[in-house]
């Protein structure tokens, strides 16, 4: 994406409020802006969220609370939205930033591991919607537990879909994009097979929000076949 491209994209499609400003800055300050969605991709989380009629969500990986609080404004009235991060202090800047919003007490949040804290969700499906920016070697668990708490028409999202351009880029550049974003050969090959996996199962409908680095977006068509 051109930086002429990426400018239009993020001030038309990708305005704040003073709140999210603070959000946005409060990430550049701790120096981990480009672990977070972009104000415009983050718009069309909240459009997902919106025209799916989600009423109920798990974010996995909420970081301080940018993409909580789309998902958040996006749900129904009766909404609730699961926040799962594994960084008790970035989640505490996250409920004491968005305390004050008429979204707070739609949001219930989780700390921890999400490899280990997604079951203790298992009873309160199915799900609407699962939205998925954590770590990338574990986007194919997220997704095997999606595929079994997500309703059937329930979407799953997943940000970094192109992994910062390593899904595609022949070395030697691809070495430097390895480097430059601590991107590993594992992380790739999930990636990889997470986006195959969509596009490819009886159990999903994928495509691919091409934003800068990558939005996959998958509906739940069929549930898995469970072993007698």
């Amino acid at each position: 994406m051109s930086i002429y491209k990426k400018e239009y994209y993020e001030n038309t499609f990708g305005r704040e409020d003073s709140l999210l400003v603070k959000i946005r800055k409060t990430a550049e300050t701790e120096g981990i802006e480009y672990m977070q969605l972009s104000r415009a991709d983050a718009h069309i989380l909240q459009y997902l969220t919106q025209i799916s009629k989600t009423k109920k969500a798990v974010e996995i990986g909420g970081l301080y609370g940018y993409s909580t609080l789309h998902i958040a404004r996006g749900l129904e009235p009766e909404g609730l939205l699961f926040s799962l991060d594994m960084d008790q202090k970035r989640q505490n800047i996250s409920q004491k930033l968005l305390q004050n919003t008429l979204e707070f007490s739609k949001i219930k949040w989780i700390c921890g591991d999400a490899h280990q804290t997604l079951s203790s969700l298992n009873s309160e499906g199915p799900f609407d919607l699962v939205f998925i920016d954590a770590d990338k070697a574990g986007y194919l668990d997220y997704l095997n537990w999606a595929e079994k708490h997500l309703k059937v028409g329930g979407i799953v999202v997943a940000d970094n879909a192109f992994l910062f351009d390593t899904l595609y880029t022949p070395e030697p550049e691809l070495s430097r994009l390895r480097k430059l974003h601590g991107v590993s050969p594992q992380a790739e090959q999930v990636l990889k097979d997470f986006n195959q996996r969509i596009t490819s199962s009886s159990h999903w409908k994928g495509a691919m929000i091409p934003t800068e680095d990558g939005m996959s977006v998958a509906v739940k068509i069929a549930e898995p076949k469970h072993e007698s």
